[in-house]
């Protein structure tokens, strides 16, 4: 159960401003967000030969556990055939996590941005549909769609959403705010090992 390797890339989110043109069309799209992680994720794929890799943007406070979830859920991808052929990516980040939620459990959805695990049975079409400019994470989800396979989302969510603006994404009340920072995170490990995931729909 120990963790013998735990190689981490930093990328810093720095919009490529080329000046005049360039910056009206940049500063508002996802052009860097693109590049950045596409570029994090040949890395890790294509330079590091890392079987998996996991995203995570600034704006994004992971749980106690999160680590341990997505080396769990590689594990797990890797060693069963339907999972390697049915499954997409496996998000981290559920809206309608609560206190009390079954850490084991999954549910078939689509693909979300906020923190996910990319195994590396599917970087190959994650790679080839990849786009440069904004609306990223709708491409991905697209392909997703078009390969027949699932995203897993858990029950438990691993991630929470801290960042209140950004390019495709603005809230501005306190109300609104507090549905965002209420999602329930795992606060305590998980005796992950020996355990199999639970998904709960016909997919």
């Amino acid at each position: 159960d120990a963790v013998t390797a735990f190689r981490v890339v930093r990328l810093s989110h720095w919009r490529p401003y080329l000046g005049g043109l360039p910056r009206l069309f940049l500063s508002h799209s996802d052009f860097a967000t693109a590049d950045n992680v596409r570029w994090l994720l040949r890395f890790a794929f294509e330079s590091l030969r890392a079987r998996n890799a996991i995203v995570l943007e600034s704006d994004i406070r992971p749980s106690t556990d999160f680590y341990r979830f997505f080396q769990w859920m590689a594990a797990e991808i890797e060693g069963n055939a339907t999972l390697r052929e049915r499954v997409w990516t496996v998000n981290g980040y559920n809206m309608r996590s609560r206190r009390g939620a079954d850490p084991y459990t999954l549910s078939p959805f689509g693909f979300t941005v906020w923190g996910w695990l990319c195994p590396g049975s599917t970087w190959p079409d994650i790679r080839d549909g990849w786009t440069w400019f904004h609306n990223w994470d709708i491409q991905v989800e697209a392909a997703r769609r078009a390969s027949g396979r699932a995203s897993l989302t858990p029950a438990l969510s691993r991630m929470r959403n801290i960042g209140m603006q950004g390019i495709n994404f603005d809230v501005r009340s306190a109300a609104d705010a507090a549905k965002w920072e209420a999602v329930w995170t795992s606060e305590v490990g998980v005796p992950y090992w020996g355990k199999a995931p639970v998904v709960t729909e016909q997919w």
